[in-house]
């Protein structure tokens, strides 16, 4: 939103443009990561609380420091999203199956958006490249025609 405000307002090169899209789409990965993980740990804490066998326990044994939970949620998320899947953090009970395909399939499409908005700016910067390539070609051709030296 900042940022989309930032952008309005300013006169921002193409180059500058794409360089903040990046940036966006990190924090927005980042992001879907967070709510991921969050998820991930409270349908554990709620299959713990009924007494049922979770990754939650299997993991932390009997320490539940938030910060341990939330960097083992976050990771589990990550290596889902980039479909990468370790297995090291694996669902241990049915619901926590079911959660971890529906993270599966949103995963894989915020990956393939990702990879296409990746893509995009590749491009983009490249279609620059091409055309500031060009520009210069002309202008030395110019500079040829007219005998004048660098």
């Amino acid at each position: 939103m900042i940022v989309s405000k930032l952008q309005e307002h300013t006169i921002i090169t193409k180059k500058y443009r794409n360089i903040i899209g990046l940036f966006k789409l990190i924090l927005t990965i980042v992001y879907i990561g967070h709510l991921i993980a969050c998820l991930w740990i409270n349908v554990a804490q709620i299959e713990l609380n009924a007494n049922k066998k979770t990754w939650l326990k299997e993991e932390a044994g009997e320490s539940f420091l938030w910060y341990s939970l939330y960097i083992k949620s976050f990771y589990f998320t990550m290596v889902t999203m980039t479909t990468v899947g370790y297995g090291d953090y694996v669902p241990v009970n049915e619901v926590e199956r079911t959660v971890a395909v529906f993270i599966i399939v949103f995963s894989s499409g915020v990956f393939a958006y990702s990879m296409n908005t990746i893509g995009s700016i590749l491009q983009s910067f490249n279609e620059y490249n091409v055309k500031k390539s060009r520009n210069v070609s002309i202008i030395n051709s110019y500079m040829t025609r007219k005998n004048v030296s660098t």
